[in-house]
Parts: C-alpha cells; sequence; structure tokens
C-alpha cells in the first residue's frame, strides 16, 4: 500500500552543495524513505510540515526513514512529537 511519512522541521542558516551542472539542487533538510523524498527546506525556514509519500509493495518489508539534514553550513531541528506514518486511502 501507499504510506506518508510525516514530520515538522525548520532550518537556521542551511546552505546546501553546489548545484549540478543540470542545475540540480542538492542537500537541505528533508524527510526520505528509502529513494522518496519530501520537499527540501534551506536557508532560514521557520517550522513547516514535511510529507514523503512512499509505496510497500511486498508483505513486511523492511523500509529506511532517514531525517536529513545536508548541507554545507547551517543547523536543523525536527519536533518528534510530529513524526507519523499514515496510510494513504486508496
Amino acid at each position: 500500500g501507499r504510506y506518508r511519512l510525516l514530520g515538522t522541521a525548520r532550518c537556521d542558516k542551511v546552505e546546501g552543495p553546489p548545484k549540478d551542472a543540470d542545475g540540480t539542487e542538492h542537500g537541505g533538510v528533508r524527510l526520505c524513505v528509502d529513494d522518496q523524498r519530501s520537499e527540501k527546506l534551506f536557508g532560514d525556514t521557520n517550522w513547516k510540515p514535511l510529507v514523503c509519500e512512499f509505496e510497500v509493495s511486498e508483505y513486511q518489508r523492511a523500509v529506511e526513514l532517514r531525517l536529513e539534514l545536508r548541507a554545507m553550513a547551517g543547523r536543523a531541528w525536527f519536533r518528534l512529537d510530529t513524526l507519523q506514518i499514515e496510510k494513504v486511502p486508496d
């Protein structure tokens, strides 16, 4: 089924690494589940909800949940009391 990882994060002076040659921006503050990612936060961002949708198609498959800060500089906070996983209705 389909699921969502939800959580709230904020950041302070977060600077990501340089963009790729094709302009792709890497890094930032985000939620990740396996290869799926939420939107990224950069710079100075107050508390903001993040959502990462993912699919589990095999029974009892292990998934990797990550709260990421990938940056050249800055700090990030995640509110642990906001972290939850919910099933997406069919």
